[in-house]
């Protein structure tokens, strides 16, 4: 197969036709074809390595960016302190995948806006989970806002703030009693109601 063009050369060019007009077979070569065509989506520049041998392989190149020094705007947005979270949860926070598009970031209010909207988009693919924002978000009045106490009510809804709450205090498996606590709720089975009932569904 020709990379540049995906032009393919089957060796039996009649019993593919027979397979692919029966749903039998994808059409040859989709697959190398799709994933040269939108690796550069996620790792731009690099190129996959196809390697025939008696079994054929496709070597995917990825680079995953991580939130790093910028974990403490993740923490802040959700009104949490270190002591809630615990040192080994802050570090694992720090790892938390960040979309390619916003590595370049270093403005923390912008980002702080940007994901809240990528987030508040991904939930509306969610049955009952909603990730709740304010509507109209702008970037100036983040930014006149003076503690991130202030700047999560900009930015997030009270649903939002304790999905928020809930993702980062469970990076380690945490007990009903635990979350309920550090959150500060009374009726433990409302909160799974509310909460962990509806993400589970």
């Amino acid at each position: 197969m020709d990379l540049d063009t995906f032009s393919a050369e089957p060796k039996n060019p009649n019993i593919r036709r027979f397979f692919s007009e029966l749903n039998w077979a994808d059409e040859i070569g989709s697959g190398v074809k799709n994933i040269t065509k939108h690796l550069n989506i996620y790792t731009p520049v690099a190129k996959p390595s196809f390697i025939e041998d008696d079994m054929f392989k496709t070597a995917i190149p990825l680079i995953i960016d991580r939130i790093g020094d910028r974990y403490a705007m993740l923490i802040g947005l959700a009104q949490l302190n270190s002591n809630q979270v615990g040192e080994r949860k802050l570090n694992l926070s720090k790892n938390i995948p960040l979309n390619s598009e916003f590595k370049e970031l270093t403005d923390a209010d912008l980002l702080a806006v940007e994901l809240a909207k990528t987030w508040e988009e991904k939930s509306r693919e969610l049955d009952k989970l909603r990730f709740l924002i304010i509507n109209n978000i702008q970037i100036e009045r983040v930014k006149k806002a003076g503690s991130w106490e202030e700047k999560s009510r900009e930015l997030l809804k009270k649903r939002g703030k304790t999905i928020l709450r809930i993702l980062i205090l469970t990076l380690e498996p945490a007990s009903l009693e635990e979350l309920t606590k550090t959150l500060g709720y009374k009726d433990k089975d409302r909160f799974r109601d509310d909460y962990i009932k509806t993400s589970q569904s």
